[in-house]
C-alpha cells in the first residue's frame, strides 16, 4: 500500500510537469508569473522541497526502501521528472549546497535494521553518474 502511495505521488508530479512542458515550456513546479508581459520561469520554494526527496530516490529510497515497488526509478521510468531534476541541479548555487555522497550514505551507515552488514553501495553517488551534469 505505501508503494502505492509512492508510485502515485511520483506519477502526479510527472504528468504535472509533462503538463508544464507541453503548455507553457514551464521548468519548474511553479514558476511562471508574468512581470511587464513577459514569461519569467525561477526555481520555486515547492522545487526546493522536493528536490532532496528526488535527489535520494534512486540511490537510497527505492534500492533500500522498496520505495515504488521493486526496480523503480525516475531516471528510468519518470522521463520530465528526470529533467526536472536536471534544472534544478543545474540553478544556480544548489550543487554546492547539497553533498550527494553524505546525503546518500548516511542512509546504509545510520539504518541499521534495514542494512545490518552496513555496506554501502560503490562506487559513490555522483552528479555525473545521476545524469544531472549538463552536456557541453
Amino acid at each position: 500500500r505505501a508503494s502505492a502511495k509512492v508510485r502515485y505521488g511520483l506519477d502526479r508530479v510527472e504528468q504535472h510537469l509533462a503538463e508544464a512542458e507541453t503548455k507553457s515550456s514551464q521548468p519548474f513546479l511553479l514558476s511562471h508569473h508574468h512581470d511587464h508581459d513577459d514569461l519569467h520561469h525561477s526555481i520555486t520554494e515547492p522545487d526546493i522541497r522536493l528536490l532532496p526527496t528526488i535527489l535520494r530516490f534512486d540511490s537510497v529510497y527505492g534500492p533500500l526502501f522498496k520505495a515504488g515497488g521493486a526496480g523503480l526509478s525516475i531516471r528510468a521510468d519518470y522521463p520530465h521528472l528526470q529533467r526536472w531534476l536536471r534544472r534544478c541541479w543545474n540553478t544556480g548555487a544548489i550543487p554546492q549546497t547539497i553533498d550527494l555522497r553524505q546525503a546518500t550514505e548516511s542512509y546504509y551507515k545510520q539504518l541499521f535494521p534495514l542494512n545490518p552488514s552496513g555496506i554501502v553501495p560503490t562506487p559513490s553517488v555522483t552528479a555525473q553518474s545521476m545524469g544531472l551534469e549538463e552536456i557541453e
